[in-house]
């Protein structure tokens, strides 16, 4: 059922009108969420004519742009260079040439929106195939003349038919789905606490919470998602994150929810989907792409600056303690900083102080002086 409503709301024109309006209003320029993404691109948008829109047709503004990765090489999805792609990077370097190597940058930044949607507007673009992600030129500029200007072309997005919702409140009851999302990716794959992933599944709106709270589903639950991570998440000697294809991961929650009679929200859908066809790109550009690593520091990031909710504070508390002694262990939180740092391709210090600068590493930093006074006591 959800997903033909998902297909007639593709058909329904006047809602794509207003996509089109709201998400220019989101992620037009000089908004919030555009500031917030920093300077890694530019995203290009049309402009929905209202006048001349109705429920059989709908005018806009044209983006001029090529497919974001070829045809002919999202067909295959990079496997041919595979076999040499992991071995350059095993090696420690991958050369792509400066064609492919911009489809990556725009790629990653396609990730980067993407995650800017679903985990901090709620407002997303849920059909990110390959021909509605474009290359946008840049607008000719007196600079171009420069021998050091490299004009760099931009993200652009077209087919707005479906966008997702990411709920913050249901039935007035508050429902933290995108808190939720985040704080389920940092205990996979940092504390790889599957049970504590089980907890979570009541904020994602998967199961009621009076289902969850039944020790025999709960207990259930978490025996499946350990089974679905062992059989999923392969950490190579050494890694700090796992290989792992998302397709697979969603297609391992479609298999054990009819089990469970999970409620898959729209919103699950969509962005299951839409994360899933952005990996394939990904991969298609550059085969050793990896979403876990675009999504987990992200996760990080977000769960210490969003310090004020309980449920991220409960989350941050959870990856910084030792649950033996119950207090601070520095050698998570260095842990912590090491991931964030290789994964950013920043400096550990640089690092350091981005953490310090936010409201939940400030918080660390407290606790972690007030347990030391408290040792010298």
């Amino acid at each position: 059922d959800e997903f033909f409503c998902r297909l007639f709301e593709e058909m329904d024109y006047e809602r794509e009108a207003e996509n089109i309006a709201e998400f220019n209003a989101v992620y037009g320029r000089r908004t919030e969420a555009r500031r917030q993404l920093g300077r890694g691109g530019e995203i290009v948008l049309p402009v929905a004519y209202s006048p001349w829109c109705g429920e059989r047709v709908i005018a806009m503004s044209w983006v001029d742009g090529s497919p974001l990765v070829p045809p002919d090489r999202r067909a295959g999805g990079g496997a041919d260079d595979l076999p040499a792609a992991l071995a350059a990077r095993l090696a420690g370097r991958v050369a792509l040439s400066p064609a492919r190597a911009e489809e990556v940058r725009l790629v990653r930044w396609g990730v980067a929106c993407t995650l800017s949607q679903l985990l901090v507007t709620g407002v997303m673009h849920a059909d990110t195939h390959g021909g509605n992600l474009l290359k946008v030129a840049p607008p000719p500029s007196p600079l171009d003349a420069l021998p050091w200007v490299r004009p760099r072309p931009a993200l652009g997005y077209i087919d707005f038919g479906l966008v997702s919702h990411v709920p913050v409140q249901v039935s007035h009851v508050p429902v933290q789905v995108r808190e939720g999302l985040v704080c389920a990716v940092a205990q996979l794959l940092f504390a790889r606490d599957t049970a504590k992933v089980a907890s979570l599944f009541g904020e994602l709106m998967l199961l009621p919470p009076a289902k969850l709270d039944e020790p025999a589903t709960r207990a259930a639950l978490e025996a499946a998602l350990a089974r679905a991570a062992s059989k999923l998440l392969d950490y190579p000697p050494g890694a700090a994150l796992p290989e792992i294809r998302f397709d697979a991961l969603v297609g391992e929650v479609a298999a054990i929810a009819p089990a469970f009679e999970f409620e898959l929200p729209p919103y699950f859908l969509n962005n299951a989907r839409a994360l899933a066809s952005l990996e394939g790109l990904a991969r298609a550009a550059d085969p050793t792409f990896s979403i876990v690593e675009s999504i987990y520091p992200f996760a990080l990031t977000t769960i210490l600056a969003g310090d004020a909710s309980p449920l991220m504070r409960r989350t941050l508390d959870d990856l910084a303690t030792d649950p033996a002694t119950g207090r601070l262990s520095v050698r998570k939180l260095r842990s912590l900083v090491d991931q964030l740092a290789a994964l950013s391709r920043k400096p550990r210090l640089a690092v350091t102080l981005d953490v310090v600068r936010t409201r939940g590493g400030r918080r660390v930093i407290r606790r972690l002086a007030r347990q030391a006074l408290r040792g010298r006591g």
